[in-house]
């Protein structure tokens, strides 16, 4: 978020407004460099040199400077109370109002670069706290061999033991008992 820039003439308490109206050749200008009427556009004719179309790159804003918001807080604090001091001559209410504006803007603005800060760092303390990816590894092998192949061979021994005791039918000895004696029967 950028904050507004502030002359220094005026105590640091006015902002500096930015024009962002761009000039537009008159049309005469245009005309000097016109083509002659008997030319006609080919499109896929004209070509662009490179060396000369830079990509601009965004802009990168500088750090907030805290103290220096604190100050022109302090500033705009000071000038309301001269302003509404003043008993020979009293400060219109618009130019109270637009004080108090200004005041409510630059600590939302504050405020919004404070919590910015406040995550930004948060953010960084949690990817600092957490160990690097060699140590996470090492410690998830020691713990995947040290308990939990042992507790996954455990309850698979269990499962190949109940499933054993399951699946021996109640009446198979006897069918083999059965079985043993009809081959008696048969020999004699």
């Amino acid at each position: 978020m950028r904050l507004l820039e502030f002359n220094r003439d005026a105590g640091g308490a006015n902002p500096r407004r930015v024009s962002a109206t761009a000039t537009i050749p008159s049309a005469s200008a245009n005309r000097k460099g016109a083509r002659t009427v008997g030319k006609v556009h080919k499109p896929g004719r004209h070509r662009f040199p490179i060396e000369g179309n830079n990509v601009l790159k965004p802009a990168r804003h500088s750090p907030v400077d805290l103290e220096a918001l604190q100050t022109r807080i302090h500033a705009l604090e000071q000038r309301i109370q001269h302003q509404t001091g003043r008993i020979g001559r009293r400060a219109a209410i618009a130019d109270l109002d637009t004080l108090q504006q200004r005041m409510q803007r630059l600590e939302q603005s504050l405020n919004k670069e404070l919590w910015a800060a406040h995550q930004r760092e948060h953010t960084l303390l949690e990817l600092l706290s957490k160990p690097p990816l060699k140590a996470a590894l090492g410690k998830r092998i020691r713990r995947l061999w040290q308990s939990d192949i042992p507790v996954v061979r455990g309850w698979l021994q269990r499962a190949a033991h109940d499933w054993w005791l399951d699946s021996q039918p109640g009446w198979w000895p006897r069918f083999a008992a059965a079985w043993q004696e009809s081959l008696d029967q048969a020999r004699r």
